[in-house]
C-alpha cells in the first residue's frame, strides 16, 4: 500500500474516529485504526470498541499501490497532530511496518498482521429491516444534545442514567436524559410522517457524546441521518458513519414525574439570575451548594450559608411572580443548566409540594411571532428535585 494525503484531510478524519478508541484495551485490534485505499482513490478508515464502530470515507488523488493496514490509532492521531497543516503525508507499507513521511519527518510504525488484523475491512453499516430514519441538521441535533447531556449521569447506578432516550412520533423528535435528581428534555416539533406510535431508543452515553462531537465539527446546515433499529443506532454526517448498539433496557415513563398542576410561577432574566447565583455560590459551595430562593413582591432574594456560618444574601428583580414562595435548590446544578440555555428569560414553576421545580426557557419577545405561526424552535425543559430545608 502506498498513497499520499493532505495533513488537514487526514487530521479531520482522525480527530473524529479515534474518539471511539480507548487507551486501555483487552484486545490489540481494538486500539488500531484500519486504513485501506483502492485504485480509484477511495480511502476508508474505521475504528471500533466492539459496541460502537465509526467509519470515514474520503477521496485521495495520489494512489500508487492499493492495500490496507491496521495501524495504532491513537499513535497515528498524535503524529498528525504534530505535523504542519500544509504538508502532504505519504503512507507506505513494508513487510510488517508502515512508513509515514511528511517533509523531513519520517515515522515507522508496526502494523498488525494475522487473522484478526482486517476485521473491519470493507465494513459498511447496514440498517435493519425494521429501521426508522430521521433527518435533522447538525446544528439542531447538537443543540438538543448539549441541553440534555448536562443531565446525563456518569456512573452506572441505573443503565438508563448513563444514556439518552431518543423519542420519535409523528409530532416531534425528542431527547431525554436523567441522573435521578435532574431530568432534561429537548423537543423539536418535527416528527416522522406516518409514524402512528411513539418509539423510544436508549443510546449509550459514549455514543451520544461522539455524535455531539460529530455535529460540532460539521457545518451547521449539514444534514444528519439518524437510523434506529431494534438493536442498533447509526448516525451519518458527511464522510462519517457511526454505528452503535442500543441499550437493552426500557426507559422510565418520565412523563409521570412532571406535576399535573403548577401552583407557582416565576419568570426572570437569565443573565441576571446566573450572576446572582454565582455570587451565592461563593458561600454555598461549602454547604452542598444549597441556595434558598425567596420570592416576594416581584423580588427574588437568594440566601446561602456555609458550614462555618459564613452567609450571603443577594437578589434580582422578577418579571413575574405568581405568589410568595421559598424554595431550596442546588445552586451549582442550576448554574450548569443556565450556562447551556440561550433564551433571554427563564421560567421556574413548581407544584404545591415544593418537592420539584421545572426550569423552562421562554421566548424573550413572544409578541413578535404571528399567531398560529409554525416554529422549528427547540423546546427545553428541566425538571429538578428541590433540596430539603433540614
Amino acid at each position: 500500500m502506498k498513497f499520499s494525503v493532505p495533513q488537514t484531510d487526514m487530521f479531520k478524519v482522525l480527530s473524529q474516529i479515534t474518539g471511539v478508541l480507548e487507551r486501555t484495551q483487552t484486545r490489540d485490534i481494538l486500539s488500531h485504526a484500519r486504513v485501506s485505499v483502492t485504485d480509484s482513490g477511495e480511502l476508508t478508515m474505521s475504528c471500533t470498541d466492539i459496541t460502537m464502530t465509526m467509519v470515514a470515507q474520503l477521496e485521495v488523488e495520489h494512489v500508487e499501490e492499493p492495500g490496507g493496514a491496521s495501524i495504532p490509532g491513537l499513535r497515528l492521531f498524535d503524529i498528525f497532530r504534530k505535523l504542519p497543516s500544509d504538508e502532504a503525508v505519504t503512507f507506505e507499507t513494508a513487510e510488517e511496518m508502515i512508513n509515514i513521511t511528511a517533509g523531513r519527518s519520517e515515522f515507522r510504525l508496526n502494523v498488525m498482521t494475522g487473522p484478526n488484523s482486517n476485521v473491519l475491512e470493507g465494513y459498511a453499516a447496514k440498517p435493519p429491516d425494521d429501521h426508522i430514519q430521521y433527518t435533522i441538521t447538525a446544528a439542531k441535533l447538537r443543540e438538543m444534545l448539549m441541553y440534555t447531556n448536562s443531565a446525563m449521569g456518569t456512573k452506572e447506578a441505573r443503565r438508563y442514567m448513563v444514556a439518552t432516550c431518543f423519542e420519535l412520533n409523528s409530532e416531534h423528535f425528542r431527547t431525554v436524559s436523567t441522573e435521578a435528581s435532574i431530568l432534561a428534555m429537548a423537543t423539536f416539533p418535527n416528527g416522522v410522517e406516518g409514524l402512528d406510535e411513539t418509539k423510544q431508543y436508549v443510546v449509550p452515553r459514549k455514543t451520544v457524546l461522539q455524535v455531539t462531537s460529530m455535529c460540532t465539527a460539521a457545518a451547521g446546515n449539514e444534514q444528519v441521518k439518524l437510523t434506529f433499529g431494534s438493536n442498533h443506532f447509526s448516525a451519518s454526517i458527511g464522510m462519517f458513519t457511526l454505528t452503535s448498539n442500543l441499550l437493552d433496557t426500557k426507559y422510565p415513563v418520565y412523563q409521570n414525574v412532571f406535576p399535573d398542576e403548577l401552583s407557582w410561577t416565576m419568570v426572570c432574566d437569565r443573565e441576571g439570575l446566573r450572576d446572582a447565583l454565582e455570587r451565592a455560590e461563593v458561600v454555598a459551595v461549602d454547604a452542598s451548594h444549597r441556595v434558598v430562593l425567596d420570592c416576594a413582591d416581584d423580588v427574588l432574594t437568594m440566601r446561602a450559608a456555609s458550614t462555618r456560618n459564613d452567609r450571603v444574601e443577594t437578589g434580582i428583580a422578577l418579571d413575574v411572580c405568581s405568589s410568595e414562595r421559598k424554595v431550596s435548590i442546588n445552586g451549582e446544578r442550576v448554574l450548569r443548566i443556565l450556562s447551556n440555555l440561550k433564551g433571554a428569560r427563564v421560567e421556574f414553576t413548581s407544584d404545591a409540594s415544593d418537592l420539584q421545580a421545572n426550569i423552562k426557557v421562554i421566548d424573550s419577545q413572544p409578541d413578535e411571532k404571528p399567531a398560529g405561526a409554525s416554529s422549528d424552535a427547540i423546546d427545553i425543559t428541566y425538571l429538578m428535585a428541590t433540596m430539603s430545608d433540614r
